[in-house]
């Protein structure tokens, strides 16, 4: 770094723009990797400056120069949360490349392939997912035609990577693992370390959709480690916020009395991720995590300081990837579970408002349910109904884009939830059927009770077949596919 600062001043000095970007390129690499944004933010502005004081000197093509000023500029841009703005910057730049460079063949086509890349980020931090797969798969094309050296062959795995991040927001969970395989591939090829580590962390994204928590938890933990040891704090506290969603999620899955414990789990990691985020100055990461500090304390019944946790979100909420419309869709839930309909509804509408001009990735029919909620609170029946015809259609054109991993994954997520919440029962029925009758107290009441309901008297009937002697795969026949689970699992314990 001293080098490379020390280098920069006297090319600068010397007038040598071109190779003075060169440098300052690397240097701002570097920067990024360890999450030192002020600093690179004033390297860029020295160069900038200077370029701009000396003029063009150039034929009005485009210069490797104006292309690595140019492409820092919108990467800067989409590090602050302005991520229109930089796609601008991105777009202009490929329109330029179209018009004339001044230089050509595979350094050309890998900044091309660079440059789209970018655009595809900036268009999924707008939530705009599918418009930024279409980049990434241009990207991949161009690639595939230029000579398969070291660089181009890295830059395809991150490429794989990103692409598969969005297909992983579409639900195209498949596609997704595929796209992943192929980032592993090419980083181990290379020998990436980092490109490897990176992907395995998204390996883990791909577990929590998908209602892996085990893995997600694991593929978290090991990407977390491997940041620390390459001591880039940007990376870690995007882990430790992942590894705050994995035990949100399994706080909610585990029902009131079990999930005390895995709320401060949650808690603990959000707040390491936050001071990491506010240390780097990542306006747009602290506020996504600030988000999720609010979600936790609402879950553990702390409703003050989730609205505090949500008002501070909505300090910043244009940097985040759906312009804030999760956090006005969260308040509104807030609010609606108090009754407090009037703040409830004006919320919900932000949200709404601003899901409407995004990609279906963005759940609208979560936002539709609150507001159809609403409408039957204040006896407003059509509306409520028109309310629940949208969601219903949302819901419906997402599974159909995603090839129906959409509504799996829900499924299985659902499933997870609830043989979790059934684990105690399991396991006193599991000790009945082996011969200790003192669970018979508790577990008389509980079947008794949930006998009498809609949702569980098929299982009920069930249950009590098994702690009469019945065993066999047979006895799941005709449950739904939540009954039949807590039946496999009462069976696998028996046996």
């Amino acid at each position: 770094m001293p080098n490379l600062k020390r280098a920069l001043a006297l090319t600068l000095a010397a007038g040598e723009i071109a190779t003075a970007v060169d440098f300052a390129d690397s240097i701002v690499s570097f920067l990024n990797d360890f999450g030192r944004w002020r600093e690179r933010d004033a390297v860029m502005e020295q160069v900038d400056k200077e370029t701009r004081r000396q003029g063009d000197k150039g034929t009005g093509r485009l210069t490797k120069a104006e292309l690595l000023l140019e492409s820092r500029r919108g990467e800067t841009l989409l590090s602050q949360g302005r991520a229109a703005e930089a796609e601008r910057v991105f777009r202009a730049l490929l329109a330029r490349m179209d018009a004339g460079m001044d230089y050509g063949g595979t350094e050309a086509g890998y900044h091309r392939c660079i440059t789209l890349q970018r655009l595809g980020r900036s268009q999924r931090a707008q939530g705009k997912p599918s418009a930024a797969a279409e980049a990434y798969r241009a990207a991949l094309a161009v690639a595939g035609k230029l000579e398969q050296d070291e660089q181009v062959l890295k830059m395809s795995g991150d490429v794989h990577n990103d692409l598969a991040d969005v297909l992983t927001d579409l639900a195209q969970y498949d596609g997704a693992r595929e796209q992943y395989e192929m980032a592993l591939e090419l980083s181990r090829k290379v020998n990436d370390g980092r490109g490897v580590a990176v992907t395995l962390g998204q390996l883990g994204t791909l577990a929590l959709v998908q209602g892996d928590l085990a893995e997600a938890r694991r593929r978290y933990t090991d990407a977390l480690v491997a940041f620390r040891n390459l001591g880039e704090p940007q990376h870690q506290a995007i882990y430790l916020h992942q590894l705050g969603m994995v035990a949100e999620t399994a706080a909610q899955r585990a029902g009131a009395q079990n999930s005390a414990p895995l709320w401060d789990e949650a808690e603990r990691c959000y707040k390491e991720s936050l001071a990491l985020e506010e240390r780097l100055g990542h306006k747009e990461g602290a506020a996504q995590t600030c988000n999720q500090l609010a979600m936790v304390a609402e879950g553990a019944g702390r409703l003050e300081d989730a609205e505090r946790w949500y008002k501070r979100t909505l300090q910043d909420a244009e940097l985040l990837p759906d312009q804030g419309a999760a956090v006005y869709n969260n308040l509104a839930d807030l609010f609606l579970s108090q009754n407090r309909l009037d703040e409830a509804e004006a919320y919900a509408h932000r949200a709404r408002e601003i899901k409407e001009t995004l990609d279906l990735s963005s759940q609208p029919w979560n936002t539709y349910n609150i507001l159809e909620q609403i409408a039957e609170k204040r006896g407003r029946a059509a509306e409520a109904r028109e309310w629940r015809r949208k969601r219903d259609e949302a819901i419906a054109a997402f599974e159909q884009q995603s090839g129906g991993q959409f509504g799996a994954a829900q499924q299985a997520a659902q499933i997870a939830q609830a043989v979790q919440q059934w684990a105690p029962v399991i396991a006193d029925i599991v000790a009945v059927c082996k011969g200790d009758k003192r669970p018979l107290q508790r577990l008389e009441p509980f079947l008794q009770k949930q006998g009498e309901t809609d949702d569980w008297r098929n299982l009920v009937a069930v249950i009590r077949r098994i702690l009469k002697g019945q065993r066999g795969a047979a006895l799941a026949q005709g449950l739904d596919n939540v009954d039949a689970a807590i039946v496999g699992k009462i069976l696998e314990g028996v046996q």
